[in-house]
């Protein structure tokens, strides 16, 4: 069986000891370890998405950026449920670029931050 890219990197993946998301078709909510939400959001309330990475040195990590009027939320691509939350962005988000259509302008070049908007909604 192969190895997916986290473990390859020597991630560990999240447990039940972590937070998580989980995605609705409303929003999606950051679950505390104790099963607490500790942040909401509600599809329409994002103004904007943004993807970037993070240099950590020997690795990227991959964010993504949530804009509401409450804040700024960002996650990455270690917490579980990031890849429900980014498949659901074209689906939820009307003209939201699909995460996986951005791949390589947000990968390419490695170590350099590749600022890529993923929706911005109309004013």
């Amino acid at each position: 069986m192969e190895a997916t890219r986290n473990e390859r990197r020597g991630v560990r993946k999240a447990t039940t000891t972590e937070p998580f998301v989980r995605t609705s078709d409303d929003g999606f909510v950051v679950v505390g370890a104790s099963g607490e939400v500790l942040q909401s959001i509600r599809w329409a309330d994002i103004a904007e998405v943004v993807a970037y990475k993070r240099d950590l040195l020997t690795m990227d990590l991959i964010c993504a950026a949530f804009s509401t009027a409450a804040g700024v939320l960002e996650l990455n691509e270690e917490v579980q449920g990031w890849d429900d939350v980014m498949a659901a962005l074209p689906v939820q988000l009307p003209g939201a670029r699909p995460f996986a259509g951005a791949f390589l302008d947000i990968v390419v070049p490695a170590f350099a931050a590749n600022t890529t908007t993923l929706f911005k909604r109309a004013v």
